[in-house]
């Protein structure tokens, strides 16, 4: 009886910490989650959580296989629904907007264990993989001429976007009614022969510019370590280094770590946003029809047709022009710390606010 005890405990055990380690995703991110709190938070000892996961990423990657894959892979599947009859079409929005709205899906924690994978090797070898399976499996090729593949890149980049977008609070249920508009409209028009899927994306490089010459240079800096690494990894060394200057003067330009990531934020976020509507990303308009949408002043739906592009099923395939990683990196790893980081989420809102003008004209103009 002994060795059914055991295992018997060992599962009890195994659902402890992964529900404990789930909880702890979604309020502290990938990066900051470790062993000790995993074990406080499922009442039992580090030993018993290293008896079976042998360091945090490997806990990183449980949760991925037993608590996200499932639910990820299903929430695909029901998003290419939308291209089948009407009513499959229906209950597909149906399911889509359900969980896009959920607050206590593990599809968003889910979205910060994809940006992290790119940088986490241990995720990186199980996710990459299973997801390029996934859309084996759905249809989806690197063939840039076959066309009902595209569709599907379309549908399925769009839907992530738009979960992307609920995983750091930019989309929230008042919104969805604006957004279910727009769905629509792409959604009827997923693929089209002058949308240049094939075209590679190149954001333009990031550059802050400041008065000052050392907050130039930290600011930077700053940009480029996250870009590396990520916003929990730039340490206040390694920031230093690559802004060539001494520590004594970042801490004279900004007292503490977090002055100087709100400032970084503030600014580095408003540059992002401003690649995001250069003309090189986003050229080609939408077909007026008269089903379009006539106005829209939110301007997260910008974001949400960049992202079709930018962050989509595209990137796993290899699609999107290597010169433009870093920054995407950068805006990955904002979107990232924007899921458990207030200030950094504030800095999304503020720049959100100084782009509705220019947001409201763009989609005029494509929807009028």
């Amino acid at each position: 009886m002994k060795p059914i005890r055991r295992r018997s405990d060992a599962l009890r055990n195994d659902e402890l910490i992964l529900d404990a380690a789930l909880e702890l995703l979604r309020q502290k991110g990938p990066d900051r989650l470790s062993t000790l709190d995993v074990s406080r938070a499922a009442g039992l000892t580090t030993g018993a959580v290293y008896a079976r996961y042998e360091n945090n990423e490997e806990i990183l990657v449980g949760l991925w296989e037993q608590r996200i894959a499932e639910p990820m892979r299903a929430f695909l599947q029901t998003s290419l629904g939308v291209l089948g009859s009407t009513e499959q079409r229906r209950e597909s929005e149906a399911s889509i907007a359900q969980t896009l709205l959920d607050p206590a899906s593990p599809l968003r924690p889910g979205i910060g264990l994809l940006i992290a994978s790119t940088r986490i090797a241990e995720l990186a070898e199980i996710i990459t993989p299973q997801i390029q399976e996934w859309f084996h499996e759905l249809g989806i090729t690197d063939d840039l001429t076959d066309v009902a593949a595209l569709q599907k890149v379309s549908v399925l980049s769009f839907t992530l976007g738009c979960l992307h977008a609920s995983s750091i609070g930019m989309l929230q249920p008042a919104d969805w009614k604006v957004v279910e508009s727009m769905a629509h409209h792409i959604l009827d028009h997923p693929f089209r022969d002058d949308d240049h899927f094939h075209e590679p994306i190149v954001p333009p490089p990031i550059r802050i510019a400041d008065d000052n010459a050392n907050r130039e240079a930290l600011l930077n800096g700053t940009a480029q370590i996250i870009a590396r690494g990520g916003i929990e990894r730039a340490s206040l060394q390694r920031i230093s280094r690559a802004a060539g200057l001494n520590p004594s003067t970042l801490f004279y330009e900004y007292r503490t770590r977090d002055l100087l990531f709100a400032d970084a934020a503030a600014k580095i976020l408003h540059c992002l946003y401003e690649a995001r509507r250069t003309p090189n990303i986003n050229s080609t308009p939408l077909i007026a029809s008269s089903d379009a949408p006539k106005y829209f002043a939110d301007p997260r739906l910008i974001a949400f047709r960049t992202q079709s592009k930018m962050y989509g099923p595209a990137a796993t395939n290899g699609w999107l022009a290597p010169q433009g990683r870093a920054a995407r990196r950068l805006m990955l790893e904002f979107d990232l710390a924007a899921m458990t980081n207030m200030a950094i989420r504030s800095a999304y809102t503020l720049v959100d606010e100084q782009g509705t003008a220019h947001a409201a004209e763009s989609l005029l103009a494509d929807f009028s």
